[in-house]
């Protein structure tokens, strides 16, 4: 019925539902946790090969599982790893930095950056003054992107006789307001 290897948790689910379906990305079932005579168990794959369930009249994963008489771990798939082993891959449920955007004052101090992280998503933090992040902006001012380097580019215009002012006149703002 899928296209999962018959060991994944998605195929061993869906071989305890009755009346399941192709609906959109991935199927709908008769709910095993209430009288069900139309299929209304949402059960799709998530990230890392986990099984995610929802039933649209409201039973809770926990009835839902214990109606299948499984167990949530049932729900996810076996490490491929023994317990307790050092893994140098990410895994996809846990994001990782990947790379970082400092966004810095006209002095060039940190003020906060914008994280990239993988799997693909952004996220900004901001420094606590202990060597740690703060995982929100708060007040902090948000200053353009490389601004030292915007302001010496305009420095370098105005040297080299480049008409300047609305630049000027903006980069004053942003330093004066930011």
């Amino acid at each position: 019925m899928s296209a999962a290897p018959n060991d994944a948790p998605i195929t061993r689910i869906l071989d305890r539902l009755e009346d399941v379906r192709r609906s959109g990305n991935g199927y709908s079932a008769l709910c095993p946790a209430h009288a069900d005579t139309h299929p209304s168990l949402s059960v799709s794959q998530g990230m890392g090969g986990r099984v995610v369930l929802k039933c649209h009249k409201g039973c809770t994963i926990e009835s839902i599982v214990a109606a299948m008489g499984i167990t949530m771990p049932d729900l996810f798939a076996t490490p491929a790893f023994p317990q307790g082993a050092v893994v140098d891959q990410p895994v996809a449920d846990h994001p990782v930095v990947d790379v970082t955007y400092d966004y810095v004052d006209a002095q060039g101090i940190l003020l906060f950056q914008t994280v990239r992280q993988n799997p693909k998503g952004f996220r900004q933090r901001r420094p606590d003054g202990k060597g740690g992040w703060i995982w929100s902006m708060g007040n902090v001012p948000r200053p353009l992107y490389n601004l030292p380097g915007v302001i010496a580019a305009v420095a370098r215009a105005e040297n080299a006789g480049t008409e300047t002012r609305p630049i000027n006149a903006y980069v004053y703002w942003i330093i004066q307001y930011q």
